[in-house]
């Protein structure tokens, strides 16, 4: 077909409107032609479900607020602090919106930027999160992203707040995000150490849950894994 790249976002939408034909869906492409059509758009953030797209669509709002100067940090927080709830990772598939494409297509790069404001010497951005926030295990996490840097930060905090999350704050999904975030950011770090007792305490927390799928395929990888840098 001739010009196709003119047409890649409306190939992108068609596929995943056969394959993911949900709900979730359609309110996820309803919201990406609005924030395609008005480059200010910007909308209040409510605890929404976008089915595959939640974590997609958390980055972009995130990073749409971080770019909108004039806007005041009242509505932009709740997006802020939603994006680095969610676990960090590397985005494989780097097509589609070509204007929502998270750059380089990995956490790094736009988490980099919002981390900037998750600062407790900064009064007036630090005022604007909730105490609970301001207390919370994560933002001491992002925060020392912004000050160790984002090629130096090697995941530590993450780790040491999935800890904190499973056993004082009793949330084994929030755990299990920061276990994905301490994981990716050893690995960005090439620190196999941290990777691998994230791995081991989520094997540990998925068996204490009851998530038996996950945590087969955990010990599978790890019995690969151990084969092999055994053996090489």
């Amino acid at each position: 077909m001739k010009d196709a790249a003119n047409f890649e976002d409306a190939f992108f939408k068609e596929f995943w409107d056969h394959y993911y034909d949900t709900p979730e869906q359609k309110k996820a492409f309803e919201l990406f032609e609005k924030l395609k059509e008005k480059r200010t758009y910007f909308p209040s953030y409510e605890h929404a479900d976008y089915g595959l797209w939640n974590e997609y669509v958390g980055n972009v709002l995130a990073q749409r607020g971080y770019e909108l100067l004039n806007m005041e940090d009242e509505y932009k927080w709740p997006h802020y602090w939603h994006c680095v709830k969610l676990p960090h990772g590397f985005d494989c598939d780097t097509n589609g919106f070509h204007k929502y494409v998270i750059s380089l297509g990995n956490s790094g790069s736009f988490v980099r930027d919002i981390a900037e404001v998750f600062d407790s010497e900064w009064e007036d951005k630090y005022a604007m999160f909730p105490e609970e926030v301001q207390k919370h295990p994560l933002f001491e996490a992002t925060e020392t992203i912004k000050f160790e840097g984002y090629y130096d930060y090697t995941g530590e905090k993450h780790f040491a707040a999935a800890t904190r999350l499973e056993e004082e704050y009793k949330d084994p999904v929030a755990a299990w995000n920061a276990l994905l975030s301490a994981s990716y950011w050893g690995g960005r770090r090439e620190r196999l150490d941290i990777v691998e007792k994230a791995w081991q305490q989520a094997i540990d927390l998925s068996e204490k849950q009851g998530w038996t799928a996950i945590n087969e395929v955990l010990k599978e990888q790890l019995e690969f894994y151990n084969h092999y840098k055994d053996n090489v």
